[in-house]
């Protein structure tokens, strides 16, 4: 009987420490899956018929075309694509998650350079600080999530898991303060103004 306990095997302490990203990713997709299933309910319910021409022009919306790709690809990790971990290097979650990665890597690196060469006129030095340290979070959310690929088999994976868990929990915290933000609100905007329409019409 082992005495390892099933967080410390989840954090790469004990024997199960190669299903420490299947464990998360298992559990990421499933709550991810429950305000997904919810709004597609809505949505399908919402609709005033079943029509060729209704179901089409609710899937072109951009919003709704966002949440059905993020629905269906959760679905489908979830319940097909839940490979146990370690994956393989050219599997599809691996190289998908890299392409991904990287280009996480060079975003906040071209929005910071881009920071500094602006005018200084219209800084906002309140705000500066915050947005900076958004694009940090963001940076090392990547690199950290890269590493813990790279290095998944060594005995750094324990320390990095927490390090990255950390990271993606202050990301999480600081979104509220920053610009980026304006990306959630322009979201809620267009759900809005996509109900109302259909009040409309009916």
């Amino acid at each position: 009987m082992s005495l390892v306990t099933p967080l410390n095997r989840v954090l790469g302490l004990g024997t199960a420490k190669g299903a420490a990203e299947h464990w998360w990713m298992q559990r990421l997709t499933a709550v991810a899956l429950v305000p997904l299933a919810l709004w597609f309910a809505y949505g399908v319910l919402a609709l005033p018929d079943f029509s060729f021409a209704s179901v089409v022009d609710w899937v072109h919306r951009p919003v709704t075309s966002i949440l059905l790709i993020l629905f269906v690809g959760a679905a489908a990790y979830h319940s097909f694509f839940g490979w146990e971990a370690p994956h393989a290097y050219f599997s599809v979650p691996v190289v998908l998650g890299t392409a991904g990665g990287i280009g996480l890597l060079i975003g906040p690196t071209g929005l910071y350079a881009l920071k500094r060469r602006r005018d200084a006129a219209i800084i906002d030095v309140k705000q500066d600080g915050t947005d900076i340290g958004f694009l940090a979070l963001l940076f090392l959310t990547s690199l950290t999530g890269l590493l813990l690929m790279v290095l998944r088999e060594t005995s750094a994976m324990g320390a990095l898991l927490r390090i990255h868990l950390a990271v993606v929990l202050g990301l999480f915290f600081t979104l509220p303060y920053g610009k980026f933000v304006h990306g959630l609100y322009r979201s809620a905007a267009l759900v809005r103004s996509v109900l109302e329409t259909g009040r409309g019409k009916h």
